[in-house]
């Protein structure tokens, strides 16, 4: 069994999946960083082979994005009407994958779970930014520029919505969030 862990401190999570190796990748930026959709993330990988070897990828945030830190980001808990429900705290990643099988993914968070309010003024981006895959050619420091898609609304994240990541900008009260701008990533 190949298994992928990735635990992230901050406020957005990453999954990075590969077949035939072990994975643990960490953000290593401070949480208004984290939440701003840069800095890096540091992947340590072995190969099952010949030892170990790391990649770190410095993510340079899309330009079509509040260059202000968003109020929240964590990982999609389920979704009601205009509402969608937002862990957040640290993010715990885990994908194990049997030889020749489908990838089983389990999600954890430490934080509060956060509600997000979509209006029709909220602008929604599809997150589409491709992140190489770790291996021993494309280990060392490697500068990755996140790419967004403006879309009509969210409607992928649903209830057969297993994997996502999001980022929030908007106005908080409490543990309830209007969006004005909303990135979402569908992962694994």
């Amino acid at each position: 069994m190949n298994r992928t862990l990735l635990r992230i401190g901050g406020l957005a999570a990453l999954i990075i999946l590969a077949a035939g190796a072990f994975v643990t990748a960490q953000r290593l930026t401070a949480p208004a960083d984290t939440a701003a959709g840069n800095g890096n993330i540091s992947i340590i990988s072995e190969d099952g082979g010949g030892g170990a070897f790391a990649v770190s990828l410095d993510i340079k945030p899309a330009p079509e994005l509040p260059i202000t830190p968003p109020e929240t980001g964590g990982v999609f808990v389920r979704r009601e009407d205009n509402s969608i429900f937002v862990g957040t705290g640290e993010i715990e990643v885990t994908v194990d994958v049997e030889e020749g099988g489908e990838p089983q993914t389990n999600v954890n968070f430490s934080g509060p779970v956060l509600e997000v309010v979509v209006t029709r003024d909220t602008t929604v981006y599809r997150d589409e930014t491709e992140f190489p895959t770790p291996s021993r050619e494309t280990a060392g420091e490697q500068i990755v520029q996140q790419l967004v898609t403006e879309v009509d609304a969210p409607d992928e994240l649903g209830p057969d919505t297993e994997n996502a990541e999001l980022q929030v900008w908007g106005t908080r009260s409490g543990d309830r969030i209007v969006a004005q701008v909303l990135v979402y990533r569908i992962v694994g």
